[in-house]
This record gives structure tokens, sequence and C-alpha cells, in this order.
């Protein structure tokens, strides 16, 4: 694990069965950013859920205090060439297209062959007027091979859909995913499971069953080793409105990837009531609350990012639609939007 992004960073091997391991380091560096490198078979949705909970108690706020993003690869050329490109991409030999593709995913609406690809987006407008957009909704079976190119020229890409491990339902699988000639981009995924690289945790019948993707079949790992320069996806079930306001949180302040992920962290807080809800390790059996309130929060506390938490893809699209300022807690009416 990189605790520090820079030349002289801090280094720390643990055991990815034991992270809780690294609390007494996180808390002595107070580290800004983390880069945690991992075999793909070591991520799952606990250590995700026990990292999260030491990266919001390195101080006494409950909120995410070490920004972080994990590096992996179906084998370790694969990790090796993401981390190159990223370096690439910070370095200025490769470049991101100043495009974005706003894929909505299988619609039933539409006849089973049916593909629309329509510029603009409705879902995001604040990139559709920074930057040449397009919104993609297909048919059931509309997604063939000879489609895959409609996916290149992007470099901000968006993934919309039911998902499990190995596909998004009625769109692409790992095996093909890893065909789309994507140009270098950064990739966000709405839909359930796709950050999953090896253990996962089928929940559908109201208990844990622990379930293994292929590193083959692995939707999460066939993006990695296709030309991604970052990822955002979940571990677990997610509700799919979290990576549309991290896109929108990014277009609206130019942040960081790993401000972004924080922002969606810090939101599970907030929904909370200012603390992290309880995350329970999963296991075998373990029964699991359907609730919307479960699926949600705990969804999307499962989201990570896939890259380095520094860099920085974009300048702010647009000015933020409101503005707060806060003169005094005595005084609530100085509070201004």
């Amino acid at each position: 694990m990189c605790i520090r992004d820079s030349p002289d960073a801090e280094m720390s091997e643990f055991n990815a069965e034991d992270i809780t391991s690294l609390e007494n380091l996180l808390k002595e560096l107070r580290p800004h950013y983390c880069l945690i490198f991992l075999m793909p078979d070591e991520l799952d949705v606990n250590l995700a859920w026990a990292w999260l909970k030491m990266a919001c108690a390195i101080d006494d706020d409950p909120f995410v205090d070490a920004r972080t993003g994990f590096i992996t690869g179906e084998n370790p050329d694969a990790a090796f060439r993401f981390v190159k490109r990223i370096a690439d991409a910070v370095n200025g030999h490769i470049t991101l297209p100043a495009a974005f593709i706003d894929n909505l995913g299988p619609n039933e609406v539409m006849k089973k062959d049916g593909w629309s690809k329509q510029p603009g987006s409705f879902m995001i407008p604040v990139l559709a007027a920074k930057y040449p957009t397009y919104t993609i909704s297909h048919g059931l079976e509309g997604f063939t091979k000879e489609k895959l190119e409609e996916m290149s020229g992007a470099g901000l890409i968006h993934f919309g859909g039911h998902g499990y491990p190995a596909r998004i339902v009625n769109c692409l699988n790992g095996p093909f995913v890893r065909r789309v000639p994507f140009a270098p981009s950064v990739i966000f995924n709405g839909a359930c499971y796709t950050g999953v690289t090896g253990r996962w945790f089928d929940i559908s019948m109201g208990k844990a069953k622990q379930e293994n993707v292929p590193v083959s079949h692995s939707f999460s790992l066939g993006i990695l080793a296709n030309q991604a320069v970052a990822y955002l996806a979940a571990l677990h079930p997610d509700h799919g409105i979290p990576v549309y306001q991290e896109m929108e949180f990014m277009a609206f302040t130019g942040s960081s990837l790993g401000d972004v992920i924080k922002h969606t962290h810090d939101g599970v807080i907030i929904a909370g009531g200012g603390q992290l809800i309880p995350l329970d390790p999963l296991t075998e059996g373990t029964r699991f609350s359907l609730t919307p309130a479960e699926i949600m929060l705990k969804g999307t506390a499962s989201r990570i990012l896939f890259g380095d938490p520094s860099l920085k893809v974009m300048e702010a699209a647009t000015d933020p639609p409101l503005e707060v300022s806060l003169s005094s807690e005595e005084d609530l009416s100085l509070i201004h939007i």
C-alpha cells in the first residue's frame, strides 16, 4: 500500500485478510491520499467497508479523511499497464478526449435490436454544455459486437443498467468489454456489482451467498485491462444514482478523483445522521435486509475508485447552481443561498 502519493511516499505491506492492522499507521501518518495495491482475489466488499471505516476515523469528525484509490489487474502485466496509463496521462503522453458518452443501458420499451445514439445528456446536462456529449440507449439485444465502436472517442464514459460481476444485463459482459475500442478514459459505472474482481456476496434471497467471478469474466478487470485511466464502480448492489452525483460533483468542482469518491462516501455519513452506518462484514449465510435504505446506504458505501485518487481530469465545467454561505451559528438569518 502506498500511504502518500509523492516521490517519498510511505509504503507498508499488509495482510488483505486483516486490513485493520493498518489503523494505527493511518492515524500516525494522517495521509491525504492512499493508493492500495491488491491481487484481484483479495478485494471484496468486506475489505472496502473495513477500509472506509478506518479512513473516516483518522480524526474526530465523521467524514472521510484519507482519499483512496485501488490498483489491481487480471494479471501483474495488466496492473502495470493500468498504472502506466495513469502516469502517461499525468505526464501528457496520452490524452483523454474531451467528450462524454452517457450509456443509459438497455431500454425495455425499445425494440429488441434497437439502438439510439443522440447528442446531449438529459441526465447530466452540465457536461453536455461543456463537451461533445452523446447519450446511448438500446434494446435488450441492441448492443451487438457491431456497436462496440460506438463507445470510442470519449474521455468520460458512464454505464447504467442492472449489473452483476460478469456483466451489465442485456449490455456488455466481461469478455466483450475487453474488446471495446475505448479511448483513454475515466469510466463511471452505476450498475450493481460491476466493481467486483473476485469474491462477491449474492444477497438476492435475503442472506449472503459467497460467489466468485472468474478473472476472465470480471467486468471490472475487463475495464482495467482495456484503456481505463480510472474506474468508479460498486462491489455490492448499487442503486445507480450516486454515479451521476459523482460526475456532477466533478463537473461543478473539477475535483480530484479522490475527492469525488470522498464526496460519495461523505453522503452516506450525512444520510446516516452524521455518522457512518454499521458496515458489518458479510459471510456465507449472513442475513441481509433488502430495504431501500439498506441498499442505498450500504451499496453507496461499497463504491470504490480504481486509480490514483490525486488525479484531476478536468477543470470545473461551470459554476455550481447554488452558492451557500454561513456568517455565524448565532444568526441563522445570515445564511444566503
